[in-house]
């Protein structure tokens, strides 16, 4: 039996969707582009654009399909970053329906279970039938605020006042200008920070991601000579009344003059001068309110949101044989619904 109501479309299908959503806050996260450039990280991945409509009103979700090697048994993630889908009605029965169809869908096509990372600023967990958890806290600045900086902490202010002294400059360019320059540049500064394999993005990953004019690229120098080297630098999405900050690295002469803090800080103040509502900063690198990455962050702001993350089993008898398969990665990660790789 074929799910009612709902319909996998291709990704040019999906995308006149999601721009014809009309909602306040539309992150590029969320657009169906950047769900197709995040599944080339790794092969097992396959992007799924999936719309439900009913009566006048569309309900839209990307996601990764991935197929585990072993087993070839299917999963359900959202990309890098976030997800969850978008709706143009909040009415309680229309998402109901919209997912009773998409849990039917996922049933169908032999998905066992499913890991979905909401957007904060979206509250796109609404209505979600499976488990919602409330995962970490991330930061936000209203750009519609007035002087937002009068909200930066005293350490911010400190760092910007030493990155003044050093002539910084930062330009901001669409990715594509410098996009295998920063892909380097990024794996460089991931590590000298020892970070895992995950976060060791690829050209390609930013080459389809650079595709999009939506993707921009900050870069700090000493100076503002092209041929300067890069103290700093960072991706920005842009979208519908949001800008994203996404992935970013430094350098060990960047750390010494406090570029990322400048960095920032500009690019604040260019989502604001083109007219963003909100420039959103997310958390650190994991739960703990002691973060270094959400210290870092939490000094633009006072502004927090919580990211919440959902699960749902499709198929517990399939689930049961993953875990025989993998008991070392159960007990290894057993907070992890899709335990057996990393997502």
């Amino acid at each position: 039996m074929i799910a009612e109501g709902i319909k996998s479309v291709a990704l040019e299908e999906a995308s006149r969707y999601f721009e014809r959503m009309p909602i306040s806050v539309r992150p590029f996260s969320l657009h169906p582009c950047y769900v197709e450039a995040d599944a080339v990280r790794t092969p097992r991945l396959q992007p799924i654009h999936l719309v439900y409509e009913s009566q006048g009103d569309t309900w839209m979700h990307s996601f990764h399909r991935g197929q585990d090697p072993v087993s070839g048994f299917w999963d359900a993630s959202s990309p890098y970053g976030y997800g969850g889908p978008l709706f143009t009605s909040s009415d309680s029965e229309f998402l109901n329906l919209a997912w009773a169809a998409y849990v039917q869908w996922m049933r169908e096509q032999s998905v066992v279970v499913e890991y979905l990372r909401f957007h904060p600023m979206t509250g796109n967990d609404y209505c979600y039938p499976g488990k919602v958890t409330p995962n970490r806290e991330v930061v936000w600045i209203d750009l519609e605020a007035g002087d937002w900086t009068g909200q930066y902490a005293h350490r911010l202010r400190y760092s910007l006042k030493k990155a003044s002294k050093f002539a910084l400059h930062v330009e901001e360019t669409p990715l594509s200008v410098h996009v295998s320059r920063f892909g380097r540049f990024y794996r460089d500064a991931m590590a000298e920070m020892g970070a895992s394999d995950f976060y060791f993005f690829t050209d390609r990953y930013f080459q389809l991601l650079a595709s999009r004019p939506d993707a921009q690229l900050a870069v700090c120098r000493q100076g503002s000579e092209e041929d300067a080297p890069w103290l700093a630098a960072c991706v920005l999405l842009r979208g519908s009344s949001i800008s994203e900050y996404h992935l970013a690295g430094t350098t060990a002469e960047g750390r010494a003059v406090c570029a990322s803090n400048f960095l920032l800080h500009a690019c604040t103040r260019s989502a604001n001068k083109s007219e963003q509502k909100i420039f959103y900063l997310g958390g650190g690198t994991d739960p703990s309110s002691e973060n270094p990455l959400l210290f870092f962050k939490g000094s633009y702001s006072p502004l927090r949101r919580t990211y919440k993350t959902g699960t749902q089993l499709f198929d517990a008898a399939r689930y049961a044989q993953l875990r025989e398969l993998y008991p070392d990665a159960i007990k290894a990660h057993p907070e992890r619904p899709i335990f057996y790789r990393m997502v």
